[in-house]
């Protein structure tokens, strides 16, 4: 397994590896798919630029006398041109103020905005907004709009200074803790009045919101809820609207509020009790836990937040000093929105080594709670109407992209956020998230696209050439376990490259949308395509999936993904830290689910699965699956419709294409390493 992880700092890679080289007599290939073969890479061949095509296959030529070669490697960028050297840099602090923005006297991050925008009207260059160190905390989001965007081909950077960490933060620092249940261990501080947050954060470590024990006992499903056993003593809270029943069924997690408590009936709020039980196969049914009451306050690491009384309520952990602690709580829902509109697209703008932390998102303690559909979609409103094709809702990024073209985040940190980290949404175009880390992330990493966009209005309000390489994202999902690493719903072109994605509890890699309800010729009525069309999925690590839910992969597939590639990935059962977890009910490493059709999925590695491969249905038809590896020979395959051949599977030595795909598989080194 790839060791190699993004580093904060080097100039900005270009380019994609590819994995080629094929075995000797009785192993597979990982060469890129050949443009004659039925499955062709011709979608994607005819919107990128393969610069190392000829040196694979010029690596395939060797290998029936070597048996392996080295992976071909992209020459990095080149140095900027003369005309991308700065004219001019703004710099800024966190305690800066005033108008002269300078490195003696900096102005703040949003008189550095304002000044950037002044300086690029005139501009021959780019122009460089420098953050020094320390913690900018943003009491609005910080919003870009087509006003801030660059011009004459040249960008708006906002960069760190040299040395510099700095970080844009949500949150507010809790003080004045005292000591109010001595017996206990429990603390309390003042918040100001109407503090809303879904999280909370003691020395950069998340806490948990005070719970029940799992599976509390004694809990049925009632008709709008759940019934505790006569038996047992009726529930009693003194603020029983801030309570949460939390599910998990299958390839879902629910969080629904409970709206009232009648003897030893719990009623869950309207809509998400409904909206929780569409899919009987996976319907909320039974409780998992309980969640957000004093009275459930009773382990190290457990807090409470009482809006009532503009109060929270913490149970240190062994060690922590809340004297001396960093006690943060998110309040801000966005973080950074980089929106133009329609009419008039945001462009040029890049975010280069800072880093994003502390946001919340307060929509699951709404009556709509958390009802998910799969993979970070949710349904909402009224269930009678629901459809997991057109009554959904993504969950936001605490970072949103949209109507944005040219929009780079590079070296960048994503870390402690209550929804996902980044979502690129309609009108994007041109966006690449590159070289950076995102960890402790409630709900997905990043999110391209979105569910109700199979037919937009326009050609351009689908994402397209959205790049995300060597990235390393881990623990996301953390609060919504039916999140992913990273998901690609109806966009053109999109590249996932070379990231390494660990410790997810559902899907690691997720491509694709709408069981073929949506796509030309499904159920809905549709004759033309959807835009999902020539992604690439390339290079990737991924470990340690499916940690919580089922019915998921390593790499997951759904309806019609034309010209889509999967290529050269390493999916296995280990995470970083060396440990390993292979779920026994996986369906499958590579998944292809109901409806997938047009993916070439090919030159991938497979090691510690149930399933290397599932493919469980026949409406899963004309894809290629040839030349992967596995260690096992497992796999499940009713879909007659496929070509499924030349793949190796064995528990003896990978061969040598295999050992080449793994070493090279995850986040790239800096040029400049």
């Amino acid at each position: 397994m790839s060791a190699s992880w993004p580093t904060p700092d080097g100039p900005r890679a270009s380019g994609s590896p590819t994995a080629s080289g094929r075995p000797s007599t009785g192993t597979a290939s990982t060469s890129p798919p050949s443009a004659n073969r039925s499955h062709t890479l011709s979608g994607v061949s005819a919107v990128r630029n393969r610069r190392v095509l000829t040196s694979a296959l010029a690596c395939l030529a060797l290998l029936a006398s070597l048996a392996g070669c080295a992976i071909p490697r992209p020459a990095p960028q080149p140095e900027p041109s003369p005309s991308h050297v700065p004219s001019r840099v703004i710099h800024v602090a966190p305690d800066g103020s005033g108008a002269e923005c300078t490195a003696a006297a900096p102005c703040s991050l949003d008189g550095g905005q304002q000044q950037a925008r002044s300086a690029i009207a005139s501009s021959t260059r780019d122009v460089i907004v420098s953050l020094a160190d320390g913690v900018y905390e943003l009491e609005s989001p910080f919003t870009l709009t087509a006003a801030d965007s660059g011009q004459g081909g040249h960008r708006v950077v906002y960069r760190a200074a040299d040395g510099a960490r700095p970080l844009l933060s949500g949150g507010r620092h809790i003080a004045g803790w005292q000591l109010v249940d001595p017996g206990n261990g429990i603390y309390r501080a003042s918040v100001p009045i109407g503090t809303q947050s879904r999280q909370f954060y003691v020395d950069g470590r998340r806490a948990v919101r005070a719970r029940s024990e799992d599976n509390p006992a004694g809990w049925s499903l009632s008709s709008r809820g759940f019934e505790l056993d006569a038996s047992q003593p009726a529930p009693s809270f003194a603020r029983p609207a801030d309570l949460e029943f939390v599910g998990v069924a299958e390839w879902r997690h629910f969080r629904c509020p409970v709206s009232a408590i009648a003897d030893h009936s719990v009623m869950l709020a309207d809509p998400c009790v409904d909206n929780s039980r569409i899919q009987d196969l996976a319907a909320f049914r039974s409780v998992a836990w309980i969640e957000n009451a004093r009275e459930l306050l009773d382990e190290p690491g457990e807090w409470y937040l009482d809006a009532a009384e503009s109060a929270i309520y913490y149970l240190p952990r062994p060690g922590e000093d809340l004297a001396t602690a960093d006690a943060v709580l998110p309040i801000l829902e966005t973080l950074v929105q980089v929106e133009g509109t329609s009419a008039e697209p945001l462009h040029d703008i890049a975010f280069e080594g800072i880093g994003f932390a502390y946001a919340t998102w307060l929509r699951p303690s709404t009556g709509e709670g958390y009802a998910p559909v799969q993979a970070g979609y949710l349904f909402h409103g009224d269930a009678a109407l629901a459809d997991a094709t057109t009554d959904t809702e993504k969950v936001p990024g605490n970072i949103r992209i949209a109507h944005a073209a040219g929009i780079e985040f590079a070296d960048s940190r994503f870390e402690h956020l209550g929804a996902a980290a980044v979502t690129i949404g309609e009108g994007a175009r041109d966006v690449r998230i590159t070289r950076s880390s995102i960890d402790d992330v409630s709900a997905s990493g990043i999110a391209v696209g979105d569910a109700l966009l199979h037919h937009p209005a326009e050609p351009d309000q689908a994402p397209t050439r959205v790049t995300i390489s060597d990235n390393s994202i881990t623990r996301i999902g953390v609060e919504y376990f039916d999140a992913v690493g990273i998901s690609d719903v109806y966009s053109d072109s999109t590249v996932i490259s070379h990231n390494g994605v660990f410790q997810v509890p559902y899907s690691g890699i997720s491509l694709g949308w709408g069981w073929g309800v949506t796509d030309s010729g499904g159920a809905a009525g549709f004759d033309a395509p959807t835009p999902a069309h020539a992604a690439l999925v390339e290079g990737n690590e991924i470990g340690a999936y499916l940690q919580q839910l089922r019915d998921g992969g390593g790499i997951y597939t759904l309806g019609d993904l034309s010209g889509a590639v999967v290529w050269g990935n390493h999916i296995h059962s280990g995470n970083r830290d060396g440990s390993a977890y292979v779920r026994p009910d996986a369906s499958g490493a590579l998944y292809l689910d109901e409806a997938t059709r047009g993916v070439t999925v090919t030159g991938n590695v497979v090691e510690g699965a149930a399933n290397w491969l599932f493919l469980w249905t026949p409406s899963i038809r004309g894809n290629l699956v040839a030349e992967n590896f596995s260690d096992t020979g497992s796999l499940v395959d009713r879909a007659p419709d496929n070509a499924v051949r030349d793949n190796w599977s064995s528990g003896g030595p990978w061969p040598a294409g295999a050992e080449a795909v793994m070493a090279a598989a995850g986040p790239r080194p800096s040029p400049a390493h």
